[in-house]
């Protein structure tokens, strides 16, 4: 029997209905915790990276305008760099925070908000997965583009003609590599005692013939994620409106935040939605389905020596 789309979605609806506290007050927090902390870390740090605008939109060569930057704003550009460093690792606990939450929503376990923060739990359990995934994803396209390239070369494909090619052909193999990966965080979620190599393998190995299937589910969500940008900007409209009312000239004060609010009212439904929907597709494909409460899940006793299939 093939996975049910439209009952897994069904499903996922119900979920957010029923789990207490509400999944959306939860993505709204989780929304705040990464891209609201984003935004003001980028607005604190951005110092270097608006001196180089500057120095190029007033028409400095790139090399002066970046010896310029260096030489004003040394200290403030390592400081940016291992800022956004630390945001990027906070971001990957996060967001494996986020996949446990919203499986244990799909599986109507009434997850609490601490939830949000399962990945930093196991801090080197996450990051070596991201490492690892990432190190795989990056043999997989050299493995195929530098072939390709090779061949376009001695084809003498004319460069632009072999820039477009190799981009789309890079753009559609990283879909394809982060279909084969998709589900190693649920794995590693769903059994505390399976390794990164074991969760990539048995990603890989679930997803083999149901990367279309998966890719289905998503694209089943576009006109949600079409809704929110026009949402975003529906809402950046009023707010130019309101700034220029304000201010009597355009204002990004006004104009920014009316985007992001426009596109997080739709977001902060969608995200929860869409998530406990992935939930139920890798439930469904594992045999992992269980009703709230049972022994299956986040806390199962499983001993990753089995097999490859957890459940």
């Amino acid at each position: 029997m093939g996975f049910d789309r439209f009952g897994a979605k069904l499903s996922a609806r119900e979920s957010l209905r029923i789990n207490s506290p509400s999944p959306i007050l939860g993505t709204l927090i989780y929304l705040l915790l990464t891209t609201g902390l984003t935004l003001v870390v980028a607005y604190l740090t951005a110092g270097p990276m608006v001196a180089y605008v500057q120095y190029a939109s007033t028409g400095y060569p790139v090399e002066e305008a970046v010896a310029y930057v260096l030489r004003d704003h040394g200290t403030s550009l390592v400081i940016f760099g291992l800022v956004w460093l630390l945001l990027s690792l906070y971001g990957s606990y996060m967001s494996y925070g986020y996949v446990s939450y919203t499986l244990r929503v799909a599986r109507n376990e009434q997850p609490r908000f601490n939830h949000l923060f399962d990945g930093f739990a196991r801090p080197l359990r996450v990051l070596g997965a991201d490492l690892l995934v990432g190190l795989f994803t990056l043999l997989w396209l050299l493995a195929i583009l530098l072939p390709l390239t090779l061949l376009l070369v001695l084809g003498n494909v004319a460069a632009t003609d072999r820039n477009y090619i190799i981009s789309n052909v890079s753009s559609f193999a990283s879909m394809v590599i982060a279909y084969r990966y998709s589900l190693t965080v649920y794995f590693l979620i769903d059994d505390p005692a399976c390794t990164i190599r074991q969760a990539i393998r048995r990603s890989k190995e679930t997803m083999r013939g149901r990367k279309w299937t998966l890719f289905l589910l998503d694209l089943s969500f576009l006109g949600w994620e079409l809704l929110s940008v026009l949402m975003g900007i529906l809402f950046g409209f009023v707010g130019l409106y309101g700034g220029l009312l304000l201010f009597r000239n355009f204002s990004s004060l006004a104009v920014i935040p009316a985007i992001l609010l426009g596109v997080t009212l739709v977001q902060i439904w969608l995200m929860p939605y869409q998530s406990a929907a992935r939930a139920n597709f890798y439930d469904s494909v594992t045999g992992a389905a269980q009703s709230s409460g049972s022994p299956a899940g986040p806390d199962y006793d499983y001993h990753a020596n089995d097999g490859p299939q957890p459940f």
